[in-house]
């Protein structure tokens, strides 16, 4: 029976690298525009970000040609910052949006870019499943007609929208 469990966890854990069912990530991807920093506008929330405002991530294209990705979020009722150093590395081909993330865990994560504007000031990505969905901006605030439109493809996507929830972005003192 043990046997039955360790196989299951891993034939779902090489389940997870992968894009869902009905989802494109974008082609013609520019790894290296994609570097920087990137706030969290909107997202479903999830047991990594519970409670977290001012939410951002940095990625940095690492010498073997990965991705290095530092999260970070501002627990109020703590009163303190939430970093996470994580690892990004491509499914496929460099020129589509696809990844898998690890975050110190040994277990990688689908991580596909499913919208991007041409200029990447803006983008749409996706996680594990449709409950996972993170809408990201260049800037602390996103055009509230492009964040209209985001929500709006993402709902015919299949994306529990209802549940995504906006995330502040605020001055911390």
């Amino acid at each position: 029976m043990k046997r039955i469990w360790i196989a299951s966890v891993v034939l779902l854990w090489g389940c997870a690298t992968t894009v869902l069912e009905g989802l494109e990530p974008v082609t013609g991807f520019n790894v290296e525009r994609f570097m920087g920093k990137w706030y969290e506008i909107e997202r479903i929330e999830n047991m990594y970000e519970t409670g977290l405002g001012n939410v951002s991530a940095e990625y940095f294209l690492s010498p073997d040609g990965n991705i290095r990705v530092i999260h970070r979020g501002f627990h109020p009722r703590r009163n303190s910052w939430s970093i996470a150093t994580g690892q990004i590395s491509f499914v496929g081909s460099r020129d589509v949006g696809s990844f898998k993330i690890t975050f110190g865990s040994p277990v990688p994560l689908p991580y596909n870019v499913l919208e991007i504007d041409p200029q990447y000031r803006y983008a749409m990505v996706s996680g594990i499943d449709r409950d996972s969905l993170w809408i990201l901006s260049r800037e602390p605030q996103l055009d509230r007609s492009i964040l209209d439109s985001l929500v709006a493809k993402a709902k015919t996507l299949g994306f529990s929208t209802k549940n995504l929830m906006y995330v502040e972005q605020k001055a911390i003192q």
